[in-house]
């Protein structure tokens, strides 16, 4: 369930509305994949392979956005006072 939660704040801190859509069906994804889980009949083998490597697909597009944004537009960092 925590991956379905990082997937949609990823999506909602995203300026990409494509991102947004992606991290969305995605964590609706893995929230289906959790409660299939929960049933003892159900196994979904490979499915934990899946989501590692599209967690860290969200990931690596999620640090190219905000380099791109922080570092090469130069978009200032928010400041905690």
């Amino acid at each position: 369930m925590a991956a379905a939660m990082y997937a949609i704040g990823i999506g909602g801190s995203s300026r990409n509305s494509l991102m947004f859509a992606v991290t969305i069906v995605l964590s609706i994804v893995f929230s289906i994949a959790f409660g299939m889980s929960l049933n003892a009949k159900n196994s979904l083998n490979g499915i934990f392979a899946l989501a590692i490597g599209a967690l860290i697909a969200v990931f690596v597009i999620h640090f190219l956005e905000r380099y791109n944004r922080h570092i090469a537009l130069g978009e200032s960092f928010w400041e905690f006072n």
